[in-house]
């Protein structure tokens, strides 16, 4: 396993996964989203785990994708899961979730996050939907699961412009739960696995289970089938090609009007 991905499990069943490239601020890569799918397939059906938390090393959750990586993925011409694949995993784990969110939590790693069941946010916290400014539009897969978590009027403004919001728009939204200071959020998760241990764990997992079922978090395979074409090379259009060499090179985008 990859050493960008740290896995730790208490006594108390409780299983940490932690991003842990702090010098690209978290950014995953492929091994990372193959290692939270392994680890979240095998912890859920472990009966002595009663929790997951996904947090990041240092002072940021992550910053998404790695650009760099994401850019030659493009070029692979064998599939792998996508980071809204590794989603659906933990969306599914029949296990309580919780994201601890310090820094920057943006694009997949946003995703993931609010897949979590619950997200506590550091007041240092920094979200973004940003693919709009890297040159490609959220798709119709990781579309609802950005509207699932701040709904769909912020989901318009926020996925439209990419720009970044904070920890108490988070909590405003419903994206975030729970808000506290940076130096707390240890103590803060503390309290809410206190919580979740209350709860028998079977039990727990059926209401995982209902939630997923009566709020219908799954769209229609003929609409996504139907919305595919128009999203289609939207990724290797020449926008995606700028807005991906304008992020690694730290400036503004072409499309940029001063």
């Amino acid at each position: 396993m990859t050493t960008k991905l740290l896995f730790t499990l208490s006594p108390r069943g409780i299983a940490t996964l932690t991003f842990n490239f702090p010098e690209r601020r978290n950014a995953y890569d492929q091994e990372v989203l193959d290692g939270i799918a392994h680890h979240c397939k095998t912890l859920g059906a472990d009966p002595k785990v009663r929790a997951i938390v996904l947090r990041g090393a240092g002072e940021h959750f992550s910053a998404g994708a790695d650009v760099r990586w994401h850019a030659e993925q493009r070029k692979n011409p064998v599939p792998v899961p996508s980071v809204f694949d590794i989603c659906d995993v933990v969306n599914t784990t029949p296990k309580p979730t919780l994201a601890l969110v310090r820094g920057v939590c943006a694009g997949g790693a946003l995703a993931l996050a609010s897949c979590c069941d619950i997200l506590i946010a550091a007041t240092d916290a920094v979200f973004a939907i940003p693919e709009a400014r890297l040159g490609f539009p959220p798709g119709p897969v990781s579309a609802p699961v950005f509207i699932r978590a701040v709904g769909l009027r912020a989901f318009r403004r926020l996925g439209m412009t990419g720009q970044k919001f904070g920890a108490e728009e988070a909590l405003r939204n419903g994206l975030a739960h729970q808000v506290c200071e940076p130096a707390q959020v240890d103590s803060a998760l503390a309290a809410q696995i206190d919580e979740i241990l209350l709860s028998a764990p079977i039990a727990a997992g059926k209401t995982k289970l209902l939630a997923a079922r009566l709020g219908k978090e799954s769209l229609p395979a003929h609409v996504l089938a139907e919305m595919a074409p128009l999203f289609a090379g939207a990724m290797d259009s020449e926008e995606a090609a700028e807005g991906r060499t304008s992020f690694i090179e730290k400036r503004k985008p072409g499309w940029y009007v001063q």
